[in-house]
């Protein structure tokens, strides 16, 4: 079972989380081992609560407490409904998640490429970095790399390590993936410093946000 320590840890963050106006995640889980924490009934009705008060965050905990099925019976169709609902309140994270069901195909979402595209493209227009990827990677599919390549290098600036990684690939690859031609030198290194700037900023945001939490204590 969970040690004792991370117990103490997860039921003091949730009691701080609670209570704050930007309603940061309920743990239902140990984000250290995994296990299910005694507290995750108590946990489940401050989520209900928040839902009731349509907080957008609490509907994406939700759906992806349903989706996995660990504290509660795993159902699909109920998680891509809360999903969706955390879509409408506002979350651009959770465009990137329906998006990814509904272009992988499963039982609650069947394939569906252009919706999932829809998506793609909402959550990039909210600023979300990994929506804005998956969008460049539809486009670049499709044949339009042109496109493809400029939302990887928007998302690149922003931080993701992925995007950046997809543009020295095409740059790098001697002509054997197309769309070489829509990358500069100095582009793909303005890209470099700036998405390498950009992660030193979020690691130390971060820290600062995390610094009055002994993480090292609950190692497992």
């Amino acid at each position: 079972g969970c040690a004792k320590e991370h117990n103490g840890f997860i039921m003091t963050q949730n009691e701080k989380n609670a209570g704050k106006k930007d309603k940061q995640p309920i743990f239902l889980s140990c984000p250290f081992c995994r296990e299910a924490i005694p507290s995750s009934k108590g946990a489940l009705r401050q989520l209900e609560e928040r839902m009731l008060q349509n907080d957008a965050n609490a509907f994406a905990t939700m759906a992806s407490i349903f989706i996995d099925g660990d504290i509660v019976s795993k159902d699909k169709l109920k998680g891509l409904d809360y999903w969706i609902r955390a879509i409408e309140l506002g979350s651009a994270a959770a465009c990137c998640t329906v998006a990814s069901f509904y272009r992988c195909g499963t039982a609650a979402a069947p394939m569906d490429k252009k919706r999932a595209f829809i998506f793609e493209q909402a959550g990039a227009m909210r600023g979300d970095i990994m929506s804005r990827h998956t969008l460049g990677r539809s486009e670049y599919e499709k044949g339009k790399h042109e496109f493809g390549i400029r939302h990887w290098t928007i998302a690149a600036e922003a931080g993701l390590q992925m995007s950046l990684d997809y543009l020295k690939a095409i740059f790098f690859a001697n002509g054997k993936l197309p769309g070489k031609e829509f990358i500069g030198k100095e582009t793909l290194d303005n890209a470099f410093r700036v998405c390498h700037a950009a992660q030193v900023e979020v690691n130390s945001e971060e820290r600062a946000k995390h610094s009055d939490v002994e993480y090292d204590d609950f190692r497992c």
